[in-house]
């Protein structure tokens, strides 16, 4: 036996799965409160070493530090 889809029956699986995954999302966000310790140091490091420089010459220069 064949399936036949319609654009109703399209719309309604649709809707359904964006309710599931936005459950899934709502549920990630309330176990979740903020960024990890380790993501806020490295995002603050990489803020430290990063430096932009205009030049004259050839415009910016984007220059990454150890």
């Amino acid at each position: 036996m064949k399936h036949s889809y319609t654009p109703h029956s399209l719309l309604t699986d649709f809707v359904f799965s964006e309710s599931e995954d936005l459950q899934t999302e709502i549920e990630m966000t309330k176990s979740q409160s903020g960024p990890s310790e380790w993501t806020i140091q490295k995002i603050l490091g990489f803020s430290k070493a990063f430096n932009v420089q205009r030049s004259a010459m050839i415009g910016d220069i984007e220059q990454i530090s150890n």
